[in-house]
Parts: structure tokens; C-alpha cells; sequence
């Protein structure tokens, strides 16, 4: 079991901590790919990173893409509170650019938070 360290904005942190983000999303970027069902995850509130949450994995749901996310799971799992998915789609684009999207893949990570 591996402990991974990565950091997450200011709202999704808080929504995670209260247990209604249930499934954070990234790239499925070579340190993604490395992680596992039943490792820990430390997050760090991000931009100072003076507050952590530590999570278990739980699932992973390795996808194409953003939009096969935002289809397959509910926008308050993901942590989003957007009406439309196109504007979920935008504020992706603002944090991964299309290009690594298309050649990595994306990643669903499942948590449950333990401290």
C-alpha cells in the first residue's frame, strides 16, 4: 500500500472533507497510473497546502475522457455543482489542456476519507 501526495483547490478539499466529492478526477498521468485500490492518498488544500485529508482508494475508473466522467457519474460525486456538463467541461479545460486529455486518458478515483 502506497500513500500518494497531491494537491487539491480550496472547494474541492472542503467538499471532500464534508464526504460529498466521492470521486476526485485527474489525468491518468504516469504518477496516476502507479496508483492503487486500497492506497492512501494525502491531499493538501491547495495554494499554501497548510491543511491535509488523507483518503483510501476505493475504485479507479481509468476513462478517455472528461465528458465519458461527467456521463458515467453524478456531478456532486465529482464534486461539481454545474447545471450543464459543457461547463464542467470548460473548468477541466482551465486546469488539463485537450491535448494530454487525448494522449493520456483521464482517471475516476474513488475515496472514502480516513483522517
Amino acid at each position: 500500500m502506497l500513500n500518494h501526495l497531491m494537491m487539491l483547490y480550496e472547494d474541492a478539499f472542503e467538499k471532500m472533507k464534508r464526504g460529498t466529492k466521492t470521486i476526485e478526477i485527474r489525468l491518468s498521468d504516469e504518477k496516476r497510473r502507479k496508483v492503487a485500490v486500497g492506497d492512501l492518498i494525502t491531499f493538501r488544500k491547495s495554494p499554501k497546502g497548510q491543511e491535509s485529508l488523507t483518503v483510501i482508494v476505493r475504485d479507479l475508473y481509468p476513462r478517455e475522457s472528461f465528458r465519458q466522467l461527467f456521463t458515467d457519474f453524478n456531478r456532486e460525486e465529482l464534486g461539481f455543482s454545474y447545471d450543464k456538463m459543457e461547463d464542467a467541461l470548460e473548468e477541466m479545460g482551465h486546469i488539463y489542456s485537450r491535448t494530454r486529455e487525448r494522449k493520456e486518458g483521464v482517471l475516476g478515483i474513488r475515496v472514502q476519507v480516513v483522517a
